[in-house]
C-alpha cells in the first residue's frame, strides 16, 4: 500500500474511533455485565485503538516535502453534517450476531473511505481536533499553479504564508510547517 493510500486509510479509520465506543454501549447487556457480541465489539476497539496509536505515529512523520503559497483559506471545520453520518447508524437497528449487518456496515465504510478518498467530502477526525489539528479549505499556488484542496494543519494558516505540506490524496493535504526563511 503506497504510504500516502495508508495515511488516508489510517486518518479515516481513526476519524471514526469514537464509533467503536458507540457499538461497545450499545451491545453492553446490564443484566448480563456483559457484551452480546464481544467478538465484534474488541474488534472494533481494537482496530479502533491501533488507528488512533498509527495516527499519531505516522502524522509525526509528515515532513512537508511540498512548499506552497496560501491564498485564501476557508475553514472546514464545521462540516459535521458529513461526518456525523456513519454515526447516526449506531443508533439504528444494527445487529452485531448477524454477519449480514456486520458485512453491511463494513462495505458502507469501505463506500465512505472510497469517497472521501476520490472526492473532496473530506470528514472531520475528532482525535486529530482535539490535538489541535484544523481542517481548512484552501486556494494556493504549487510551483506557480494555483490549487484548490483541503489542509490538516497545527498550524494557523495565513493568506499569502508559505507552508511546507504533504499530498495524502487527491484533495487531501497535510501542513508540516510554515516555511519561515523570509519568503512570505
Amino acid at each position: 500500500m503506497k504510504p500516502r493510500l495508508w495515511l488516508s486509510l489510517v486518518i479515516f479509520l481513526s476519524a471514526y474511533a469514537p464509533l467503536s465506543a458507540l457499538f461497545a454501549i450499545r451491545d453492553y447487556s446490564i443484566d448480563h455485565r456483559w457484551f452480546n457480541h464481544p467478538k465484534f465489539v474488541f474488534v472494533s476497539l481494537a482496530v479502533a485503538a491501533i488507528s488512533v496509536i498509527l495516527l499519531f505515529k505516522t502524522m509525526s512523520f509528515v515532513t512537508g516535502q511540498y512548499l506552497v503559497k496560501v491564498n485564501r483559506i476557508s475553514l472546514r471545520s464545521n462540516d459535521l453534517v458529513n461526518y456525523s453520518i456513519p454515526y447516526l447508524i449506531s443508533f439504528f437497528g444494527v445487529d452485531f450476531g448477524k454477519v449480514q449487518d456486520v458485512l453491511a456496515l463494513l462495505l458502507f465504510m469501505v463506500l465512505l473511505f472510497l469517497l472521501t478518498l476520490k472526492t473532496q467530502s473530506i470528514f472531520i477526525n475528532p482525535v486529530l481536533a482535539f490535538r489541535a489539528w484544523g481542517l481548512y479549505e484552501v486556494e494556493f499556488e504549487e510551483s506557480g499553479k494555483a490549487k484548490t484542496g483541503v489542509f490538516l494543519s497545527r498550524v494557523e494558516l495565513k493568506p499569502g504564508a508559505r507552508y511546507q505540506m504533504d499530498r495524502i490524496s487527491q484533495f487531501l493535504y497535510v501542513v508540516a510547517s510554515e516555511h519561515t526563511n523570509g519568503e512570505h
